[in-house]
């Protein structure tokens, strides 16, 4: 009952006041809660000799720890204590996940909006400084020709072609400017889901496609302007993969490091032809690396296949 209570008020946290609910069940002299890397979570009292250690499981996965240290100077936890204990580690269990969900979503909303603030950022420099001025441009040269239509139809006829010519360049501003857009996979799934979604698109692990591995443990939160050229870089291999490799396998691999953010991405294929002249998708990818100042690499396996790597800094030039 006092578990149920617990769990009734409003908290931003409720693992600390469901600990001292299981505390007081057992009449334990101490209780702590630590998380799958051992971190301190919350804690009852003041832990000592004879603890019980319980693992917190919940959907196959082990969460972290309960340690519930004996009371009423018992040197160890009783075994009606410790049965009571196993019977609520479960329930303690289920409300360590709902917390670490309702941490994971606030990461993602913070995330979310710091990519989307510096999108609009960029959407409204390149407008203001491109296309805006273009349009101007644009217009005063119309209204030239206008008023020169009648009197003047020769220069009318010039000023109307360098308004064409300057029209041509607006339509190719936006269509660098829409090229430029941050892509929308990543926003929806993050980096990691970004890249399956592509992977997959493209037959990818599919049956009767090249098998595909991503490896990507322990990523922490990365800024906008990383994930995205990091984004671009894998999707862009992974298309050079599948039209020009006849790779069986593939593999994706994101790893931090002190350098920065390290992206690899290899294949079995037919590896790098031979005049060795890099086209625009390898000159793309470069240039998004060195934008960040990091630095990119493509070089041939042994003994056949393809390997490219980036380091994409974490303070940028």
């Amino acid at each position: 009952d006092r578990v149920a209570a617990g769990l009734e008020v409003p908290t931003d946290d409720p693992v600390p006041s469901m600990l001292e609910a299981v505390a007081f069940a057992v009449g334990a002299s101490s209780a702590v809660v630590r998380d799958g890397a051992g971190a301190e979570l919350a804690a009852v009292g003041d832990p000592g000799h004879g603890a019980l250690e319980v693992p917190l499981r919940h959907g196959g996965r082990v969460l972290g720890t309960l340690s519930v240290g004996p009371g009423g100077g018992e040197p160890r936890v009783t075994d009606a204590d410790a049965r009571l204990v196993g019977a609520l580690a479960p329930h303690l269990a289920v409300v360590m996940h709902s917390r670490q969900l309702a941490h994971d979503l606030v990461r993602e909303r913070e995330r979310v909006v710091v990519a989307t603030l510096a999108e609009r950022d960029r959407l409204r420099r390149d407008l203001h400084d491109g296309l805006g001025p273009s349009l101007s441009g644009i217009a005063l040269g119309l209204e030239a020709a206008e008023h020169a239509l009648d009197r003047d139809p020769r220069t009318a006829h010039d000023l109307l072609a360098r308004r064409r010519e300057e029209a041509d360049g607006a339509v190719r501003e936006v269509r660098r400017v829409l090229d430029g857009l941050r892509p929308t996979a990543l926003d929806e799934h993050g980096l990691l889901g970004a890249v399956r979604e592509t992977a997959t698109g493209l037959g990818l692990g599919r049956s009767g496609g090249p098998r595909f591995v991503l490896r990507a443990d322990g990523l922490p939160a990365l800024a906008p302007q990383i994930e995205e050229a990091a984004y671009r870089i894998v999707a862009e291999s992974l298309t050079n993969v599948v039209r020009h490799s006849g790779a069986g396998h593939c593999e994706v691999r994101l790893e931090v490091s002190d350098d920065g953010l390290e992206v690899d991405v290899s294949d079995d294929g037919t590896g790098l032809d031979g005049a060795g002249r890099p086209g625009v998708g390898l000159d793309s990818m470069r240039r998004r690396a060195a934008d960040l100042g990091g630095r990119l690499e493509v070089r041939a396996v042994r003994p056949r296949g393809t390997t490219v790597t980036a380091v994409l800094p974490w303070e940028g030039p």
